[in-house]
């Protein structure tokens, strides 16, 4: 029944509580009620591992982080599967998690209230090949990539149309590293324009 199954989804979840109390407590983190209802959405769906030194129990620990920064530490939490595929529902629930977290929103919808950026590189590496930014604000951070020997160029659409930390979230995008040795040596001025 609805009953049945809200009573052992609240046992379940104990486990988490008490994960995330002890890290809260142990770092002397201090959260609202919706904040702390994200993350306990966040750690019922991944686990307890995301408080280990990552990238995100980092910023909530310092306390200084803008709602992209933080919003792109969790958009690294969206792959499934051996080969780390990007999955776009786990990318829809962070968003759900993320209007939670800063807008004390629990609606369950993921409307355009943060939007993707999916990095993409044929070479070289990246930090993190997700972004999440919220609507209406710049681009930043932005994420960058890195090739040994080789000058990165910037990020661009499928258009070739260049993605800056100045351009404004608008809507979610996928772009691909630039190299300045796939383009023989020239270089991108920084209006964006290609001199050979």
């Amino acid at each position: 029944t609805r009953e049945e199954a809200d009573r052992l989804l609240r046992k379940y979840i104990q486990a988490f509580e008490k994960d995330l109390d002890a890290f809260l407590d142990k770092n002397s983190v201090r959260l609202t009620d919706n904040q702390y209802d994200a993350l306990i959405c966040f750690t019922y769906n991944l686990g307890s591992g995301w408080m280990r030194n990552t990238k995100l129990s980092n910023l909530l620990v310092s306390g200084k982080y803008t709602e992209n920064e933080l919003a792109s530490a969790y958009g690294v939490w969206c792959h499934v599967g051996t080969d780390a595929q990007i999955h776009k529902g786990l990318i829809n629930r962070r968003v759900r998690e993320l209007k939670m977290f800063f807008d004390n929103d629990y609606t369950n919808s993921a409307s355009d209230t943060f939007y993707y950026v999916i990095f993409t590189t044929e070479k070289g590496s990246l930090q993190t090949d997700v972004g999440l930014y919220r609507a209406g604000t710049s681009y930043d951070p932005m994420l960058p990539a890195e090739l040994d020997g080789d000058r990165f160029l910037g990020w661009f659409t499928e258009d070739g149309v260049a993605l800056t930390e100045r351009d404004v979230a608008a809507g979610n995008v996928t772009v691909s590293a630039a190299w300045q040795s796939d383009y023989g040596g020239g270089f991108w001025d920084e209006s964006g324009d290609y001199w050979p």
